[in-house]
Parts: structure tokens; C-alpha cells; sequence
């Protein structure tokens, strides 16, 4: 009984220890990890270091790139010039001759062909590129769809844009053509729903079928297929998947719809409506996010605090909200999982979403959580 026990208690622990997010901060000393009690799990001890993915994280200690896993145990040793990050299974290494993909024990994948350029992969799938042709690779190192596009967006939800010549289409991770290439351009495909552009107008896409857009001028965002970003001849809009109008194109601004409301730039000030174009939050902001999950969104005064739903300041106006990570992408802005990365008086931490300062901690900079 007391072995079964211990046997349970291990696994809760394996688990729990691999569900934890941390994220990578720098002081002084150098680059570790935090977690979201705010403590220090993994010392700052790291000349460089990236995010955690798939449990593991790919570390610089002044000479090679290795990994480590949550707990900050090398799973493998420092041995390479450079390292990405590991999806599906797999990451790119560069043994400082060559670049090759490895597995998450550090062997060899030598039955996958790198080719011409390295790609790492993404959704179970590789770009391969012998020659000028793009085509994809699966984790076994199999061809499943041969060099044929020239160029091969990264895919998301399963789906890629791609080109070919001057025209664009979509395929989805078996190498299928989903949308056929065709088209002047194309957005991302979400839920059955894109947007084209063909002999000079826009259309939308929905699951096969043109739907023509003669008032619109350009299409910003589909991120979400039934709150589509439009430009019309006076402004920005929205449109749903039907092509229904749902905010006129008269704004000087939109952005994503998140929990029943919308951030609109009027003119000067931003505010936020909702699909009926009604106010719900008034224009005086000098820049608005949409809201997070977590029921707050970023608005900017002289700096950036959070409100709720009912416009009550819940973070006061005292942050910076944008970054670039160590790689030099923006990140995320606003609440993610509980917190938001902010930066103050040059410093960079997180707060949760009653504005406290996670273990009132600051860092020269500081990335999102993962894991």
C-alpha cells in the first residue's frame, strides 16, 4: 500500500511539474526561468535562453545550445552552435557544420532529409526544399506532398496558404489543395471561411462559395471568420461570414472582437462597441486592445492600464505593455493566463488581474509563460 502510494505520489508530482508554465527572464546575472508563484525555479545562469516547448527548453551556457526540462536538468547536453524549438517532437539543431533534426533524446533523425534550407516543424509537418519548389515532410521523414509551391505559409489550425507563380490557394497538412490556387491573393482559412481577391475586387469564401465585396478596399484581419476586419472607401469595418455588415466602414480603426465587444478608433479616441455598433465603453482612450479571456482589456492614456467590461479601471495607467522577445518578435500584449507582461520604469514584470505585481519582482526583460 505504501509503494502504490509513493508510486501515485510520483506521477502527480511528473505531471504537475510538466503542467507548469514558466517564463524566461534576464537580470544581471544572465537568463532563467520563473514561475507564475514567482519564484525563481530555474537561476538565472544562462547566457541566452528561449520558452519552454514540449517541456523542454533550448539553452546557451556561453559555448552550446542545449536543453533542459522544467526542473532545469539537462535532457540533452550543450553540444550544439545552434538550437530551435522543439513541435511535434522534433527540433532543428545546427552541429556547426550542418543543420539536422533531432529527437526530444537528443538522437539523430537521419532518415529526415533537411535539404537546400532548414524548416523547422509545425503541426506534424516540414517544409522541403530541394532545390527552388517547396514541398512537406512528416515526423518519419516521409514526402507527403512533393516540391511543387514556391512559396508555403506556416500553418495554422491545419491549414496553409501557398503560391505558386502569381496565384495563391490553400492545402491543409496532408499536401491536399483545400482552396485551388487561383487567386491574386488570399487570407487564412478559418472555419470554412477566407477571403480572395481576383480581377481587382475582394470576395469572401465560404466553403467554396464567392460571395462578391464591392465596398471593400482591403480585408485587415480574419482571424475570426465571423468578425472579419474590412477597409471600405470612408474607413474600417466588420463584416460577418455572410458578408454582413456588422460595424459600418467609417472607423479610423478596428480591432478583434473579443467577448462581445469591439475596440473602434472614432476619429481621435478609441472605445469599444458592440456587433450592433452600439457604445458600450466611451471613446477616450488614446489606444484600446480587445479583451483578453480573463475579462480586462490594455487601454492607453499617457500609459497603459487594464479595464473591465464596465469601464472600471482596474489597473491603473502607469505601464508599458509592448516588447520584443529574445528573438526580436513582438509578443502577446495584455492578460494571457492570468497575467500581463508590463513594464515599468524601464523594468519588466507581470501583474495578474487584481494589478498586483507577480512576488514584486522586475527584470531587464521577461517573456511570456510556457511550457
Amino acid at each position: 500500500m505504501k509503494a502504490l502510494y509513493l508510486s501515485i505520489s510520483f506521477i502527480m508530482l511528473s505531471i504537475g511539474c510538466f503542467a507548469q508554465e514558466l517564463a524566461v527572464v534576464r537580470n544581471s546575472y544572465g537568463k532563467g526561468f520563473m514561475s507564475k508563484e514567482g519564484k525563481i525555479v530555474i537561476d538565472t545562469q544562462f547566457k541566452d535562453a528561449r520558452p519552454f516547448s514540449e517541456g523542454l527548453a533550448a539553452v546557451y551556457d556561453g559555448t552550446n545550445w542545449g536543453y533542459i526540462d522544467l526542473k532545469g536538468e539537462w535532457v540533452i547536453k550543450p553540444t550544439f552552435a545552434k538550437a530551435r524549438d522543439f513541435s511535434s517532437g522534433i527540433a532543428l539543431v545546427n552541429t556547426g557544420k550542418e543543420w539536422q533534426y533531432i529527437n526530444d533524446k537528443g538522437q539523430a533523425l537521419s532518415n529526415i532529409n533537411v535539404g537546400s534550407k532548414a524548416y523547422d516543424f509545425n503541426e506534424g509537418v516540414a517544409l522541403y526544399k530541394p532545390m527552388s519548389k517547396l514541398g512537406l515532410i512528416n515526423t518519419d521523414g516521409e514526402m507527403i506532398l512533393p516540391p511543387t509551391y514556391d512559396i508555403i505559409k506556416p500553418f495554422n489550425n491545419g491549414y496553409a496558404k501557398v503560391k505558386l507563380g502569381n496565384k495563391w490557394g490553400i492545402i491543409n497538412t496532408k499536401g491536399e489543395v483545400v482552396i485551388e490556387v487561383k487567386y491574386d491573393n488570399i487570407g487564412d482559412y478559418v472555419e470554412g471561411v477566407t477571403w480572395v481577391f481576383k480581377e481587382g475586387s475582394f470576395y469572401l469564401l465560404n466553403n467554396g462559395i464567392e460571395l462578391h465585396l464591392p465596398n471593400v478596399t482591403d480585408v485587415i484581419s480574419n482571424l475570426d471568420s465571423q468578425h472579419i476586419i474590412v477597409k471600405g472607401w470612408q474607413g474600417k469595418g466588420m463584416i460577418n461570414a455572410e458578408g454582413k455588415v456588422l460595424l459600418p466602414f467609417t472607423y479610423s480603426d478596428v480591432r478583434e472582437y473579443n467577448h462581445g465587444l469591439i475596440p473602434v478608433k472614432d476619429k481621435w479616441m478609441w472605445g469599444y462597441v458592440n456587433e450592433s455598433n452600439e457604445v458600450i465603453i466611451d471613446f477616450k482612450y488614446n489606444d484600446a486592445l480587445p479583451f483578453s479571456d480573463d475579462g480586462l482589456a490594455a487601454v492607453k492614456d499617457k500609459k497603459w492600464g487594464f479595464i473591465n467590461k464596465e469601464a472600471q479601471l482596474i489597473v491603473p495607467f502607469v505601464y508599458d505593455i509592448t516588447a520584443l522577445d529574445f528573438s526580436f518578435k513582438k509578443q502577446e500584449k495584455g492578460f494571457v493566463s492570468g497575467f500581463a507582461r508590463v513594464k515599468y520604469k524601464n523594468k519588466w514584470g507581470f501583474i495578474n488581474t487584481q494589478g498586483k505585481v507577480l512576488a514584486n519582482k522586475w527584470f531587464s526583460n521577461a517573456e511570456l509563460f510556457s511550457k
